[in-house]
């Protein structure tokens, strides 16, 4: 079964080093990030983070482990899931390229495993919204 990808993308005012700056800080997170409010950890290959997500406003953040698969200049990569990944995957992508002056994020996940389908019907619109709300506070970050 081929992943199911979901993907969101904003243009931001800000030179790229600016928004990789915020994006990279983990523990700034909580000073502009509505839905990612905590991240402990930091942003390097083949670290363990835990991120605490809130999925729909005014509700409790829950938190996730999570694997950092990769950071590289204006690319970073992130894997989380079910214990099982052949059951769940998420594999989650932030990307950021420089364009007309400014710089064109783009942040999207690809899911897999045996229970995906299921899992991301019943979610999709919550996930593609808290993609844009993530997108749109760091583009209000970067721009400050």
């Amino acid at each position: 079964m081929d992943p199911i990808c979901l993907s969101t993308e904003i243009r931001i005012a800000a030179q790229c080093d600016a928004v990789w700056r915020l994006l990279t800080d983990l523990a700034g997170y909580a000073q502009w990030n509505p839905y990612l409010v905590k991240v402990e950890g930091v942003a390097e290959s083949g670290a363990a983070i835990t991120v605490h997500s809130v999925l729909r406003p005014g509700m409790e953040p829950v938190s996730q482990p999570v694997a950092v698969i990769s950071v590289e200049p204006y690319r970073m990569r992130w894997e989380g899931g079910l214990p099982d990944r052949s059951l769940f995957k998420g594999d989650h992508w932030f990307v950021l390229e420089e364009q007309d002056g400014g710089t064109l994020f783009s942040h999207y996940e690809d899911f897999s495993g045996s229970k995906a389908e299921a899992i991301i019907g019943q979610h999709k619109a919550v996930i593609l919204d808290n993609f844009r709300i993530f997108n749109a506070a760091l583009k209000s970050a970067a721009e400050a």
